[in-house]
């Protein structure tokens, strides 16, 4: 595409959203609905869909890390736009495969080929999102883009109900191949590669600092609890014999409950600074957990769902508003961030496997405590010693 053909801001923000928005459907099904499939249609254990979330999770966070690298040794010979490009051909291709019948086989390929796309991809999408863009514009433009994922991401688990009460939940995994393809289509409307950010200072009081320090602890460990509800969270349900048909819309509801919470986050600033607030979001995201998974009753769960949902989207909306008062971001620094993204997933499963070992729910929820008490000691720590720092 010529200079003067190049599409109009408006153009190229509504494709962004617009890939964002079907690509984190896509997520939903690899994160949040796998397990519901793997439930449903291949009659997979407990301890055998935490074991698929682990691997799964070291390909992405594997592939996370070296998204940043990978596009510098490219360099000019294929761009950021053409790179994107490459990884929906992939997933696109890769989908279709968990309709091979007669083992598991294709399920496995399929998710771990979707997960090391999605950490490729997500890196460059967030450069994308924050190109061009400095202070207040460009916390607006991530705001809203993480509202577009985290209610993209819920409303998966709705779209998969009709699905999972018939049966036929794997197609929500072939969905894949369309939406990549609606993808690729999208790249028209962006630039070869993000623009460069512009020269404005970040102006942040020191007390941002420790805040940072604290929510970027935080953030891996929100994350070591969401990888450890996620698979187990169908046998949950199913042990208060729900009716199938409102299985996926009550797993959504966390997802729902976190992107209700950045809505609120995006829209006041009475928060900033405060680290009650992270306090509040932590102990909001251990209770809830641990609600979730000894609820005795479907009251219990929702509360345990909610509660954790808040929390985690907390958490994470904090750690990328201080990162963006104070820092700038790029493909290395979005590799960075997904990458302690998928590391929680590989932790939370993986405790949560040696748990379910030991002493079944039990086991799983006591390990993921120690785990949580871990990461808030290692969070305080870091506080302290940035707020030591940052005192004159």
């Amino acid at each position: 595409m010529r200079a003067h053909d190049a599409p109009s801001p408006r153009a190229q923000s509504w494709a962004l959203h617009t890939i964002t928005c079907v690509n984190s459907l896509g997520t939903g099904v690899l994160w949040n609905g796998l397990s519901f499939l793997v439930e449903r249609e291949y009659a997979y254990t407990r301890q055998e869909t935490l074991a698929l979330y682990v691997g799964t999770a070291m390909a992405y966070a594997i592939a996370a890390w070296w998204t940043g690298s990978l596009l510098r040794r490219l360099g000019n010979q294929v761009s950021p736009r053409a790179f994107l490009g490459w990884i929906f051909v992939a997933q696109g291709l890769a989908a279709p495969l968990v309709l091979i019948p007669g083992s598991s086989i294709g399920l496995v390929v399929a998710a771990s080929v979707l997960s090391i796309a999605g950490a490729m991809m997500w890196p460059v999408v967030e450069a994308y999102v924050s190109s061009g863009r400095d202070g207040r514009a460009m916390r607006r433009s991530i705001g809203l883009w993480s509202i577009n994922w985290m209610v993209s991401v819920g409303a998966c688990l709705l779209l998969m109900a009709p699905l999972y009460a018939t049966g036929h939940t794997r197609w929500a995994m072939v969905a894949v191949l369309p939406i990549s393809v609606l993808s690729i289509v999208c790249l028209r409307f962006l630039p070869r590669e993000p623009a460069p950010h512009g020269t404005e200072l970040h102006d942040a009081p020191d007390s941002y600092r420790p805040m940072l320090a604290g929510a970027r602890v935080l953030l891996p460990t929100a994350y070591i609890v969401v990888g450890a509800i996620s698979p187990i969270l169908p046998y949950a349900i199913d042990a208060l014999a729900i009716d199938p048909a409102w299985r996926t819309p009550l797993g959504s509801l966390w997802l729902l409950a976190r992107a209700a919470a950045v809505c609120v986050l995006a829209v006041t600033h009475f928060w900033h600074g405060r680290w009650q607030g992270l306090v509040i979001a932590a102990l909001a995201l251990t209770g809830g957990f641990t609600m979730a998974a000894f609820a005795p009753n479907t009251i219990t769960l929702v509360i345990g769902l909610v509660a954790l949902g808040i929390g985690h989207g907390v958490l994470y909306y904090s750690a990328l508003y201080y990162a963006m008062r104070l820092e700038r971001a790029d493909v290395d620094a979005g590799g960075t961030h997904e990458a302690l993204i998928g590391l929680g997933y590989v932790v939370g499963p993986g405790a949560a496997l040696v748990g379910s070992m030991w002493s079944g729910v039990r086991g799983i929820v006591i390990l993921e405590l120690i785990v949580l008490a871990l990461g808030l000691l290692l969070a305080v720590r870091a506080w302290r010693r940035a707020a030591r720092r940052a005192t004159p």
